[in-house]
């Protein structure tokens, strides 16, 4: 018995281009490691990743969103 299929394995690797890529540039962008970008990829994480990036300070701003 496989653990995934070929056709699992592909849609996995879409939805990483498609979600958790440019995940990992917004983070970048915000002044933070790339790989944090993979929280994209978890469901409840994805949600409480966005409202502590949204309300967290950002190192490349120097200050808070707000």
């Amino acid at each position: 018995m496989d653990f995934f299929t070929t056709q699992q394995w592909l849609i996995l690797a879409a939805y990483a281009v498609i979600v958790c890529i440019p995940a990992a540039q917004i983070v970048r962008r915000v002044g933070y490691s790339g790989w944090w970008g993979l929280l994209a990829g978890v469901p409840v994480v994805k949600l409480v990743s966005l409202w502590v990036f949204a309300f967290m300070r950002w190192p490349a701003k120097g200050q808070s969103p707000n």
